[in-house]
Order: C-alpha cells, then structure tokens, then sequence
C-alpha cells in the first residue's frame, strides 16, 4: 500500500479544511449534539485559524494521500507540552484522522510511524496526544503503538466537556 506524506503548503488550505471537517464528523457526528458540532466545526476549521496555525513555526500539517486521493491528515505541534516531561523536548500528535471509508486499512499504523519517524529526525524524546475517554478503538490503537496512559485532561466542546486520556510514546534512538 502505497501511502504518501507530503507537508501542507498555504496553497492547499481548502483542501485541509475539507478533510479535516469531513474526518471529525466521521469520527463524532454519532456522539455530538450538532449544534455543538456546527461550532466546533466553523471555529476550529476555519480558514482562518488553519492559516494562522500553518504559518505557525511550530506546528506543522501533513496531508496523507492514498492513490492520487487525500485521505487523511496529521496535525503536529510542539509549541506547548505538558508539565508532565519536565522540560524535556515533546512533540504533540494533536490531530490524527483519517476518511471513514479509509479505515481498517492500516494507514493509521503508517501515519503513527510517520509522526515516530518526524520526532526522532527533530530529536524530540517524546510523542504526547489526548484521546477522548470513550473512544476504545482509539485507546486500543495507540496502546497497540507504544503508547501508555499518564494522565486525565476535561476537553471543552460546546456546551458539553468530556473527560480525555492522556498518552505517551518515549522516542528510542537505537
């Protein structure tokens, strides 16, 4: 399965914008109030908050393409951490999401191994992300990875809050 990575360009923001909001309602639609949903949508994929976050130095996009077809994408940051690593350098994997009919197709493996690959090139000890506390598949595929619980976070969505998990993969230069 040929999967491609290729680092967002200012030029492509609608095509951002349109994977990113058709992969989070496959993700929540089933579980979201949709008038909380229309406006998480509009806020946190607007065209304007998608270029003020690409023309960030420390955030970077990556559109993941399978068959000439954008599939997915990856959302990286490391401009903030968590108290937790104690100083140490961290990158956030903030936004991992693929198109409903793309999963179960072991692209998500790939893009986990991408997101390892960038932190050890960048020399980051650590990868970090939030999950929401009832997403099972999800917690099973980052454990599945590596990862392992440290913590509890509240995401506020909406009117509603929702309790997410914390997890980490420690980067091992061998």
């Amino acid at each position: 399965m040929s999967i491609h990575f290729n680092e967002l360009n200012i030029n492509q923001i609608a095509e951002l914008q349109q994977v990113a909001r058709q992969s989070f309602l496959d993700a929540y639609e089933k579980d979201t109030n949709p008038s909380d949903m229309a406006s998480y949508l509009d806020e946190t994929f607007s065209i304007e908050q998608l270029k003020k976050n690409i023309n960030h130095k420390k955030i970077k996009y990556f559109l993941v393409q399978y068959k000439n077809n954008i599939v997915g994408y990856l959302k990286l940051r490391w401009d903030r951490t968590h108290e937790h690593f104690n100083h140490e350098k961290t990158i956030e994997l903030e936004r991992i999401y693929l198109l409903k009919e793309y999963w179960n197709q072991k692209i998500g493996s790939q893009m986990i191994q991408f997101t390892i690959n960038f932190a050890k090139e960048n020399q980051f000890k650590w990868i970090w992300l939030l999950v929401w506390n009832e997403n099972k598949k999800g917690i099973q595929f980052y454990e599945r990875h590596g990862f392992i619980f440290f913590g509890k976070k509240y995401f506020y969505f909406g009117k509603d809050s929702s309790l997410d998990f914390l997890y980490k993969k420690e980067i091992l230069y061998i």
